[in-house]
């Protein structure tokens, strides 16, 4: 049976550290409007740091359930939709096509990062459990 309360804490948790990294990332938007390399790095560094936020956010939550299944999937539009609505309301982009590019960008950085965070906190859940097993064993 699935922890509600917890999952509650993981999805508010998630939206506030969403906000935060946008807040502080902010002063790069106007970097991504370039149409060179610049732009380009800056656009991959968002996708980057939306998925490494992402992944350990699902990693700790799966290496500390007791049942496993996908909620780590909902996080990524929970972590990604601040920067995109507050970018959209503050007018960061000169253009449609780079808003839909971050927005993209965000959501696909935040999806490998749940599915790599999954993956992980599965290996470090079996060592968890191994190691108890054997801790058992020595006594």
């Amino acid at each position: 049976m699935p922890n509600y309360p917890r999952m509650f804490a993981y999805a508010t948790g998630t939206f506030t550290i969403g906000v935060i990294v946008y807040i502080f990332s902010g002063i790069f938007i106007p970097f991504l409007e370039r149409p060179d390399w610049i732009g380009t790095t800056f656009m991959v560094a968002y996708g980057i740091i939306y998925a490494s936020v992402t992944s350990g956010i699902a990693k700790r939550f799966i290496r500390k359930s007791l049942v496993s299944f996908g909620f780590p999937y909902i996080l990524p539009p929970i972590i990604a939709g601040p920067a995109i609505v507050i970018s959209e309301l503050k007018e960061e982009f000169a253009t449609v096509q780079t808003q839909i590019t971050f927005g993209v960008v965000l959501i696909l950085g935040a999806a490998i990062g749940a599915y790599l965070g999954i993956k992980a906190g599965h290996k470090k859940r079996a060592e968890f459990i191994e190691q108890a097993k054997s801790g058992q064993n020595h006594n």
